[in-house]
């Protein structure tokens, strides 16, 4: 047990691969309890049909895939090798596939899927770059008409203001000034854990993918997409004890007819 600094994002899903808890691998930290909002939100705005294959892209622990168990075919995908195991594993007994792969490159034939989830990933990728070889590279799996859930998207930068770099002191000085001292004591109180032996403490990346919306919609328009609907979704900081939101966007696409 000790303090693990990640430096991307990758690493930190490698990380929790490691852990039988599939609820580590929804990324919301104390807060997994949101995936079941978030899921029923999702489904109630792509209206998914019993005869459709639905594809979830960074699927996470399966929690959505799982809840939608009257469709045809699910299919999530992840990137690391090690997530597939584990998830097909704890997943035995459901007809869920699960492959790896990546937003941008996706193991799957050319206009297979009527439902695409793609949540709380594109925060994740490292430059413009790469998404846009992610709404390419779904637009090739979609059948026309096929509805894209794109969640939990930034239109800012969540680290600015967040002066402290990877020091530990400066974080907890930051913390009592920014989010108070019980805030900083719980830390305070997981770090200590963490240099004595009984826990891990983890340094998540400090940085984030972000899009303003008008550049999400022109982005997704190049490649193929109509812009069906959007909005603002509110959600509560994953560190624990923050009583702090920070706003993503959600947005609903639907693939042109070519």
């Amino acid at each position: 047990m000790a303090i693990i600094k990640f430096d991307q994002y990758l690493d930190v899903s490698k990380y929790w691969a490691r852990h039988v808890d599939v609820n580590a691998l929804t990324g919301r930290g104390e807060e997994s309890s949101l995936t079941s909002v978030a899921n029923q939100l999702i489904a109630e705005k792509l209206k998914i049909a019993a005869d459709s294959v639905v594809v979830d892209v960074g699927c996470g622990g399966g929690h959505f895939l799982l809840s939608i168990n009257n469709v045809a075919r699910r299919i999530g995908i992840l990137p690391l090798q090690e997530e597939v195991q584990m998830l097909s594993s704890f997943y035995e007994n459901e007809k869920i596939e699960f492959l790896k792969g990546y937003s941008h490159s996706i193991p799957l034939p050319s206009g297979l899927a009527d439902r695409i989830v793609i949540n709380g990933v594109c925060l994740c990728l490292p430059d413009r770059e790469s998404f846009v070889a992610t709404a390419t590279e779904l637009a090739r799996l979609a059948k026309p008409g096929c509805k894209l859930f794109l969640g939990e998207h930034p239109e800012s930068d969540e680290f600015t203001g967040r002066q402290y770099d990877d020091s530990l002191v400066h974080f907890l000085l930051w913390s009592v000034k920014s989010r108070g001292i019980g805030y900083a004591l719980r830390h305070a109180y997981r770090m200590l854990q963490a240099l004595l032996g009984f826990s891990d403490y983890l340094i998540y990346p400090k940085r984030n993918y972000f899009t303003v919306r008008s550049e999400v919609a022109e982005i997704f328009a190049a490649a193929g997409w109509s812009l069906l609907w959007d909005a603002d979704r509110c959600l509560p900081r994953t560190e624990a004890g923050s009583k702090q939101v920070m706003i993503r966007h959600d947005y609903l696409f639907e693939r042109n007819t070519d």
